[in-house]
């Protein structure tokens, strides 16, 4: 498996919160590959045309296309077909702004999200400047030391969230929406409730009634990977949230379908670049 091609993790372990203001020719951006973040993300589109795409549905966004994403969701997104591509980005982990009194209910659209609510929203002009003010407010209190500064970032992300919160509580879905596949729903839903046991290609297959070679050319065709590489980014996304709970490694070795310890450290460690004992004293600290 090609690191740098499969892999788009934010070490958010380490900085808690931080801000992409990406601006670049469409035809450079390159994402082949769904990628999971370690936090909560926020994607404000700035262009017209470009994608967001989860496993199970794709959303084509214009300019104040509004997306939010948590740490359980594997994603990607593709540039508009040509000029440029602009997009604001604030990734972060939750606990980083819970000592403010946030209350669950801010957090709602981006967890436990009722089927009919929407995944993505169009903001009006007036909503994308309110908005981006306030990230680029975000952006000068990462870039530089200050007095006061980790309170001051805690504020603008927690604005940041409300607002979001807010358009997103009172909008109806209104960004054009586009049904990947339906022929994977039913795999990926299996590899999931069977992530702790031996999941074979074969098996697969014949869960679609199609062949092994045809299973492997519709996971590339439909989100960039092979099964196998799927299934190594769901057992890793799974393993996090027992590291952060206190399991041993041994443990979680077991629960994420791993027979053998070293052979998930390692592949803990490629992925999320710090090994899993050394990933769970972070998140718990």
């Amino acid at each position: 498996m090609n690191e740098r091609e499969h892999y788009a993790i934010q070490e958010l372990y380490e900085e808690n919160v931080f801000v992409t203001h990406g601006l670049c020719l469409a035809s450079m951006h390159k994402m082949p590959n769904l990628h999971f973040h370690d936090g909560f993300e926020i994607f404000l589109s700035m262009s017209d045309g470009c994608v967001f795409s989860f496993e199970e549905k794709s959303y084509r966004l214009d300019r104040g296309g509004l997306i939010l994403a948590n740490n359980r969701e594997l994603h990607r997104t593709f540039a508009p077909p040509e000029g440029m591509y602009e997009r604001y980005i604030v990734s972060f982990i939750p606990d980083f702004i819970s000592d403010l009194g946030m209350d669950e209910e801010v957090f709602h659209s981006f967890i436990n999200r009722p089927a009919d609510r929407p995944r993505c929203i169009q903001l009006t002009e007036e909503q994308v400047q309110e908005l981006v003010s306030v990230i680029e407010r975000l952006q000068q209190f990462l870039r530089g030391k200050r007095y006061g500064e980790i309170m001051l970032r805690k504020l603008a992300l927690a604005q940041i969230v409300i607002l979001c919160s807010g358009y997103f509580e009172g909008e109806t879905e209104n960004t054009r929406q586009m049904e990947a596949s339906r022929r994977l729903q039913p795999v990926f839903a299996f590899i999931k409730e069977h992530i702790e046991e031996t999941i074979l290609l074969d098996d697969l297959a014949d869960f679609l009634f199609i062949s092994k070679a045809q299973l492997i050319r519709l996971f590339k065709e439909e989100i960039g990977m092979t099964p196998n590489e799927y299934i190594i980014l769901s057992r890793i996304m799974r393993s996090r949230e027992y590291l952060a709970r206190g399991y041993s490694v041994i443990k979680v070795c077991e629960m994420v379908g791993y027979a053998d310890e070293s052979h998930f450290i390692r592949t803990f460690k490629k992925i999320m670049g710090i090994t899993p004992k050394q990933y769970g004293k972070l998140r718990r600290r």
